[in-house]
């Protein structure tokens, strides 16, 4: 019972962290840039990434899959019965 559990949580988180990938826009405002005008000549060089909130709630969920995947593999290798030391 114990793995269906498991494997339906990864596909809930799994399918939730794709809904807020695809529904969020690549860059957010942040600060005095969402106020600027755009005649305004910034120098920000292009490393500079601003993540909207969805997709950092995204990255988020995605971190919180990857470790209920490990921890579900763990569990699942560290159960598992051994043979008898002879």
């Amino acid at each position: 019972m114990s793995r269906y559990v498991w494997a339906a949580t990864v596909v809930v988180l799994g399918v939730v962290t794709v809904a807020l990938f695809m529904t969020s826009p690549a860059e957010g405002d942040f600060g005095w840039l969402a106020y600027t005008p755009g005649t305004i000549e910034l120098d920000s060089g292009s490393d500079l990434v601003i993540l909207s909130n969805r997709r950092a709630a995204a990255f988020v969920v995605l971190a919180l899959t990857l470790i209920v995947v490990a921890a579900g593999i763990g569990y699942a290798v560290g159960s598992r019965r051994r043979s008898p030391v002879s």
